[in-house]
């Protein structure tokens, strides 16, 4: 069996595709159910014959256990896409749906998609706006208070008084 030039091209470029989307939803540890969801709505959504949904799903499993790094698989894609970087930032849109999955940003899932970012090639301000859709940036409110959420509002409000008279210029005396 023999597989023409568009074929291989295909195939490289799902390998690369579900390869990254199985190391990040293992970049925490476990792969759960709710990313295997969103990996098969991703699916749902590509005009493909069931074969090549079940090729895909099995590129997602194996990659699991691959010795190759996501980074490796991401430089493989990007070098295939450089030229549409729309497709670039496409798919790292899909890394956030697939990060969010749980609910939470874990911090190896965060440190993989910023290492991704720079591999595509996405812009800061891209980045910070596709984070913003899956992650709420409450807590940066939070630090820059020097409190938490779980700190008494009457200690939130002290904090704030004080960055604005620190921050606020003095109104002008007559």
């Amino acid at each position: 069996l023999s597989f023409g030039q568009t074929e291989q091209a295909q195939a490289a470029y799902f390998i690369c595709l579900f390869s990254i989307l199985s190391k990040m939803a293992k970049a925490d540890g476990v792969v759960t159910k709710e990313e295997i969801n969103v990996v098969d709505q991703f699916l749902s959504t590509l005009r493909l014959p069931e074969q090549e949904k079940q090729f895909a799903r099995n590129i997602f499993n194996e990659a699991k256990k691959s010795p190759y790094t996501i980074d490796d698989f991401a430089s493989q894609l990007y070098r295939m896409n450089q030229a549409q970087p729309i497709v670039l930032v496409s798919f790292m849109d899909l890394l956030f749906k697939l990060a969010s999955a749980d609910g939470k940003l874990h911090e190896a899932e965060e440190a993989v998609i910023y290492r991704l970012k720079q591999t595509f090639r996405i812009s800061d301000m891209q980045f910070t706006n596709m984070k913003s859709v899956y992650f709420r940036q409450s807590d940066m409110y939070y630090r820059l208070l020097n409190c938490t959420k779980e700190s008494p509002d009457d200690e939130i409000k002290a904090n704030y008084r004080k960055l604005v008279k620190e921050y606020h210029p003095a109104p002008p005396r007559d």
